[in-house]
C-alpha cells in the first residue's frame, strides 16, 4: 500500500468515527442526558425517560433547598448576636393591612421619636412630608425588643436632610421601627405621615398610639 493509500484511509477512518458519533449524540446522548429526541428514537426506545427522572430529581433538589434555607430563618424568631439575614418571599396574615395618616408637630429645635411596632418578616409602606416644606434631620431605624442583643443595639435604615421620604421596608427583627426628626428651623413645623402595612402602635417613642 502506497503512503497517499494509507493516508486516505486514515481520513476516510476518521469520517466514519466522526458520522458514528454524530449519530451516537443524535440518537442517544440528547434524549437520554437533555430530553431533546429530534428523531424520535428516544421516545421508541424509552431513553428519553431517564431525562424526566433526572429533571424531576433536579427540581425535588431546588424545592428541598429553598425549603431548607426558610427553616433556618423562621419569620418571627430573632437570632441572637445580631441582625439576621431574611429572606421572606410571602408572609400570611390572618387580619387586613393597617392604613392611616399622622400628623407629628414639632415645636422650634425639637427633636422627637415615632416608632410602629413590628414582627419581622412583616412590611410596611410608608410617606412623610413636611407640610410647610422645611427641611429636617432625619434616621429611619429600628431596635430589637425581644431576642439576645447587645446592650444599645439598633439597625439604621437611612438617615439625612428632607423634606419628605418615602418607601417600602421589611422589619429585620421584632420591635419598634420608625423614626427621628429633628426640626432644623426655631419654627413649628408639621410632619404628616401616611403609612400602610402590618403594623401596630404607631406613636411617640415610649406613648405608643394604637392606629
Amino acid at each position: 500500500m502506497t503512503r497517499i493509500e494509507s493516508s486516505v484511509s486514515i481520513v476516510r477512518a476518521s469520517l466514519w468515527a466522526l458520522v458514528a458519533a454524530a449519530l451516537a449524540l443524535v440518537l442517544a446522548v440528547l434524549p437520554a442526558e437533555y430530553g431533546i429526541d429530534l428523531t424520535g428514537f428516544g421516545r421508541l426506545t424509552g431513553l428519553n425517560t431517564f431525562a424526566g427522572s433526572k429533571e424531576g430529581a433536579a427540581a425535588a433538589g431546588r424545592k428541598a433547598a429553598v425549603a431548607s434555607e426558610m427553616a433556618q430563618a423562621p419569620v418571627g424568631a430573632d437570632a441572637a448576636g445580631g441582625a439576621p439575614a431574611l429572606q421572606v418571599w410571602s408572609v400570611a396574615h390572618p387580619d387586613h393591612f393597617a392604613q392611616r395618616t399622622y400628623e407629628v408637630k414639632l415645636k422650634g429645635d425639637e427633636e422627637l421619636e415615632y416608632k410602629a411596632v413590628m414582627s419581622r418578616g412583616d412590611s410596611m409602606l410608608y410617606s412623610w412630608r413636611v407640610k410647610e416644606g422645611s427641611q429636617v434631620y432625619f434616621e429611619f431605624h429600628g431596635e430589637p425588643t425581644e431576642g439576645k442583643w447587645p446592650e444599645g443595639y439598633y439597625e439604621s435604615y437611612e438617615k439625612g436632610e428632607s423634606t419628605a421620604g418615602s418607601g417600602s421596608m421589611v422589619a429585620p427583627f421584632n420591635g419598634n421601627h420608625g423614626w427621628y426628626w429633628l426640626n432644623l428651623t426655631d419654627k413649628p413645623i408639621t410632619i404628616v405621615v401616611e403609612l400602610a402595612g402590618y403594623y401596630r402602635d404607631f406613636g411617640l417613642q415610649g406613648q405608643p398610639k394604637s392606629p
